[in-house]
């Protein structure tokens, strides 16, 4: 984006560029707060996402910890069973309900546990589009910087060199006016 600065006696008005420098700065010192927010914000969705996780896992294991109970449990009916007669159809439709139930908790379990990794791959590559997104608007901010100082420097030579012309001038017209005299 070009900006116009003012002319003035020995070159650009400080004051335009000063502005402009001070302007800029605001602009992207807002960019880098918002960005920073935002990093926070996801840190505390994680967060948030990885105790979730945690607790599901946790879930998790106690269910896979129930299933190994009950299908030891089937398994100690499947025995008793063969000696009992009438007491086998009752006791394995019992145990089938129940690794049924098991097996539904684990996969409600199973599904929530996927859908918080999913969550948390999302946070993750926010994140680096985020820190992506800084590190652009870093990197932008200091090449516009860097060019505001080259034409800084640039208009600084530029009115050293008119002070010496504007030097010239005055002792030619010196001894122009000292030879009329």
């Amino acid at each position: 984006m070009a900006y116009q600065f003012r002319k003035s006696l020995f070159g650009f008005n400080s004051d335009d560029v000063t502005e402009y420098i001070s302007k800029t700065h605001k602009e992207y010192s807002e960019k880098v707060t918002v960005l920073n927010e935002k990093i926070e914000n996801l840190n505390d969705e994680l967060t948030v996402a990885n105790t979730n996780v945690k607790t599901l896992a946790a879930s998790n294991a106690e269910l896979e910890a129930k299933l190994k109970f009950y299908t030891d449990k089937y398994e100690e009916i499947e025995r008793l069973a063969q000696s009992i007669g009438k007491l086998y159809i009752v006791a394995n439709a019992n145990a089938k309900a129940i690794m049924e139930s098991a097996q539904n908790n684990r996969n409600i379990a199973k599904l929530q546990v996927d859908d918080n990794l999913k969550g948390v791959e999302d946070i993750q590559t926010a994140l680096i589009k985020t820190r992506e997104n800084i590190t652009k608007t870093a990197s932008e901010f200091s090449d516009r910087l860097q060019s505001l100082l080259n034409t800084l420097s640039v208009a600084k030579d530029s009115i050293k060199k008119n002070d010496i012309k504007s030097n010239e001038k005055i002792s030619e017209f010196e001894a122009l006016i000292n030879s009329i005299n």
